[in-house]
């Protein structure tokens, strides 16, 4: 499944006399994720071929991600079709195009582009993004829940913040491609967990140059149950920072005021001064206005879930025009 409004461009590459050529292309001016054939050895670099040896570009190679391993810069005016992949022992990583940052404090994750720092913590959220701040100057989102989780009518809820425990791995750690995975069980408020012992896998892609984190959603269950709902990021906000809500099925900026009315969009988010926190998914979003009763909720994906597993996509907007590119 391909979120819409995606941040990843996925070329697939075939090999051509020691070579790699690609089949599909890509917008210019962007970081580039790329399939390589089964087996291959890296690392491996991308370039343009010409005298020389032609031009090197930035290159990432993340072998934790076997599916995808090189990520690379591609410059403006510089055509998909004409890059090639190659093997190098240093690729240029350091030279040219946007980067991002990933830094570390004790169990604290930190990812830093150009316009955003995104904060990962083991005990807040389950691992799940639990502090924005649109830079440089711009607002800090925080103090929101994910009420990620599970819904049986007889069993109630079990909510995946709830788990004391998660695991947060790094994938990718830049600089042109940053990749966490948080591993967390759904559970009650005071760790009781339901029979099929569901937990759920979320892979957060971050792009250097990109407003947009993609969010790759992989939940499963030990034994089959058939759970009445299954709810990936959302958000809820008691206070939001923001009363304006945005989103490309409104007429109009809506201005929060505890309506308890519901409405859809593909993408929507709150408005910050012009610049946005917002999301975007496959299915259309639900936005709920209950500021003053049950908060502000802005819903990725809802879906009933009766079988060992499901994979779902979101796309994290922050900041940017969500229907450019």
């Amino acid at each position: 499944m391909t979120a819409c409004l995606s941040a990843l461009t996925l070329l697939t590459c075939l090999a051509a006399d020691g070579d790699f050529a690609f089949v599909t292309s890509a917008p210019p001016g962007s970081v580039v994720v790329a399939r390589v054939p089964a087996g291959t050895i890296g690392p491996l670099e991308a370039y343009v071929p010409g005298a020389a040896g032609g031009q090197a570009l930035p290159s990432q190679w993340s072998p934790d991600l076997p599916d995808a391993p090189l990520a690379f810069w591609l410059p403006v005016g510089t055509a998909a079709e004409t890059v090639r992949l190659r093997r190098s022992t240093t690729p240029a990583v350091a030279a040219g195009g946007p980067r991002l940052q990933l830094s570390r404090d004790g169990e604290q994750l930190t990812v830093t582009s150009d316009s955003y720092e995104v904060v990962h913590r083991p005990d807040e959220q389950a691992g799940l993004p639990s502090s924005v701040r649109l830079l440089p100057d711009g607002p800090i989102v925080t103090g929101f829940n994910y009420n990620d989780r599970v819904y049986d009518p007889t069993l109630g809820g079990y909510i995946l913040r709830y788990d004391p425990q998660p695991t947060i791995e790094v994938l990718a750690s830049g600089p042109l491609r940053v990749v966490i995975r948080t591993t967390a069980s759904y559970l009650k408020q005071d760790g009781t967990a339901p029979d099929s012992r569901p937990q759920a896998t979320y892979t957060f892609t971050y792009l250097a140059g990109s407003p947009r984190v993609e969010v790759a959603a992989y939940a499963t269950q030990a034994s089959t149950f058939a759970w009445q709902q299954l709810h990936i990021i959302e958000w809820n906000f008691a206070d939001p920072p923001s009363k304006t809500v945005v989103g490309d099925a409104l007429a109009e900026p809506l201005t929060l005021s505890n309506t308890e009315k519901t409405s859809n969009s593909r993408w929507a988010g709150l408005d910050l001064d012009g610049r946005l926190f917002g999301l975007t998914c496959p299915d259309r979003l639900l936005i709920y206005d209950g500021i003053g009763g049950y908060g502000f909720y802005l819903h990725g994906p809802w879906v009933e879930w009766n079988g060992l597993e499901h994979r779902n996509q979101v796309t994290m907007l922050l900041d940017g025009d969500p229907r450019a590119g």
